[in-house]
């Protein structure tokens, strides 16, 4: 399901490797995860609806700091994901992980994301 998202042309084109993931690349990107100390992928679900995707990544203990991202599911139009997965986000890095700076990345003509975030 979250190989299928990912490759959702409206979740892909705005990734920075916007091809299609095959099984084995995903198979490979997931067993990356297991062994990772610095990479954390989550599925929210919210009443057994799956809300999307939220990540944390090059995440520094040390100094306190990860990457987050987020992306809903594409497949149905759930009232107000994006917000539920920022809160989500943010519950997870500054209240369980305990950071204190979150940084983000955004390709420069994602206007909808753009505003999101501001």
């Amino acid at each position: 399901m979250v190989r299928r998202w990912r490759n959702h042309p409206t979740v892909r084109q705005w990734m920075y490797s916007d091809h299609e993931i095959s099984q084995s690349e995903h198979y490979h990107f997931i067993q990356r995860l297991v062994e990772s100390q610095r990479d954390f992928y989550y599925l929210l679900y919210s009443r057994e609806q799956a809300i999307g995707v939220l990540y944390l990544n090059r995440v520094d203990f040390r100094n306190c700091n990860a990457y987050f991202g987020i992306y809903a599911n594409p497949e149905e139009r759930i009232h107000r994901a994006g917000v539920l997965l920022e809160k989500a986000a943010l519950h997870l890095a500054f209240d369980i992980a305990q950071l204190h700076t979150l940084k983000l990345e955004v390709i420069e003509d994602n206007e909808r994301a753009l505003n999101f975030y501001r």
